[in-house]
């Protein structure tokens, strides 16, 4: 409906060409040219709706599962997994790790799953146990490779980079403490310090 607010980018998966970006609610650029009068101006700054948002490439938002796209690739890059691959424990709901306790967002579990399986079920236990396998410093240095943290250099003015740590460092810098073992579970599942604009994504 007219009254939802999102964003689409539709790309070329082997070659990264845009074909479409769209962000609503949008405005007329018509509006603009020979100079915007001060009262439609004002009404779009003050649009509660924010049309002015580039929802594509100035908004970040937290990638939650689709994150989960990102672990198992980083996985296979490290000849840890392959799409039969099970890990040690099967999902019951959730998992205990350096003294944290992280669930999975279904609460009776998911039982054990190969990777295919974990992707299509978006099983956070799965990869929960794919990132401590990784290793914390591993996973932050292969997403930093793939350039999670930068922006993406697209040739639209505005573009934000999102946030995602470059080093064990950041948390200490930025949030003045070192992070917890178990924060590499949240990355895992794109929470914690861990956003992106849609097209980083």
């Amino acid at each position: 409906p007219d009254t939802m607010k999102g964003a689409v980018v539709a790309m070329v998966p082997s070659t990264g060409e845009i074909l479409a970006m769209y962000s609503h609610p949008s405005f007329d650029p018509n509006d603009f040219v020979g100079g915007i009068s001060p009262s439609l101006w004002r009404a779009l700054n003050q649009d509660p709706d924010l049309p002015l948002l580039d929802r594509t490439i100035v908004a970040t938002y937290p990638p939650a599962s689709t994150f989960k796209t990102f672990t198992a690739a980083a996985g296979i890059a490290r000849g840890l997994v392959k799409a039969d691959t099970r890990m040690p424990i099967a999902c019951t709901g959730g998992l205990a790790y350096a003294g944290r306790y992280a669930r999975c967002w279904l609460a009776g579990g998911h039982g054990s799953l190969d990777l295919a399986s974990a992707l299509e079920k978006s099983c956070n236990v799965y990869f929960y146990q794919l990132a401590i396998q990784l290793g914390f410093r591993d996973f932050i240095e292969y997403g930093t490779r793939v350039g999670f943290g930068r922006k993406t250099g697209v040739d639209l003015p505005g573009e934000k980079s999102g946030t995602f740590p470059q080093s064990i460092e950041w948390w200490q810098q930025t949030l003045g403490s070192p992070p917890q073992p178990s924060e590499v579970m949240s990355l895992a599942i794109g929470q914690g310090p861990n956003d992106l604009t849609l097209l980083k994504l």
